[in-house]
């Protein structure tokens, strides 16, 4: 028969409520003084992903509850189809040759599970592997779902779509009137505004300067800039100097 040391998974024992389940070593409290001595183990809180956690011996927590435990047997793997009818040998169990291994017995007679208890945390009411992953990949995918819902409302779209539309339409200004018309939009309405400053932001340019010019282009037209500058943006002059 393995050792503590030498194996990854024991069959316990839950002296509290006269349970059977199968646990990682790691999970053990081992007082010290032999294998299959009284002992003590931690069960996690929870049994939210229960499966994952005992098939990858994932380490317990200092806040998981302490239970006394009877050790009854040590595995270097996970048994196959874990059931908890796997219990220790006594003159009323009687042994499946073949089936099963480390001269473990099976309990002739069907074990009755008392569910009055619904609020506490039993190692015999876990399910299998593939239904945590399945339930886990659900609600994953719901959550995904709600978000690309969110992120592509067809309304949404089309409104920022038909305001953005709009402020280009309206530039470059080309006369005072445009210039009023614009501010005012830029007062009134936060999507006009939000649309603007994208806009804004998207010029770029070396430095200051050819920031400058480029965000004035966008703005004004040729003919409003010639006709309330000197030289307008491409220095066309169009005043007589004195």
């Amino acid at each position: 028969m393995l050792t503590h040391e030498e194996s990854l998974y024991a069959v316990v024992h839950f002296l509290n409520d006269n349970s059977y389940s199968e646990i990682p070593t790691n999970w053990l409290l081992v007082d010290g003084q032999s294998d299959d001595y009284l002992s003590q183990c931690r069960w996690p809180s929870s049994i939210g992903q229960l499966n994952f956690r005992l098939k990858n011996r994932i380490a317990p927590c200092d806040d998981w509850p302490i239970y006394d435990i009877k050790i009854i047997s040590f595995h270097a793997a996970p048994i196959p189809k874990w059931n908890t009818s796997f219990l220790p040998p006594t003159t009323h169990l009687t042994s499946k040759s073949g089936e099963l291994r480390d001269n473990t017995l099976e309990n002739s007679s069907r074990i009755t599970v008392n569910s009055s208890k619904k609020d506490s945390i039993s190692p015999r009411n876990d399910d299998n592997y593939e239904e945590d992953c399945f339930e886990i990949l659900d609600i994953k995918l719901k959550d995904i779902d709600q978000l690309l819902s969110a992120d592509n409302r067809p309304s949404s779209y089309s409104s920022e779509n038909k305001t953005l539309k709009k402020v280009k339409k309206a530039l470059p200004l080309k006369n005072k009137d445009d210039i009023t018309q614009f501010e005012t939009d830029l007062e009134k309405f936060t999507d006009f505004r939000r649309e603007f400053v994208k806009i804004v932001s998207q010029v770029g340019g070396a430095n200051g300067k050819e920031f400058n010019e480029r965000l004035l282009n966008v703005l004004f037209s040729q003919s409003f800039a010639q006709h309330n500058t000197w030289e307008g943006k491409k220095k066309t002059n169009t005043r007589l100097l004195i």
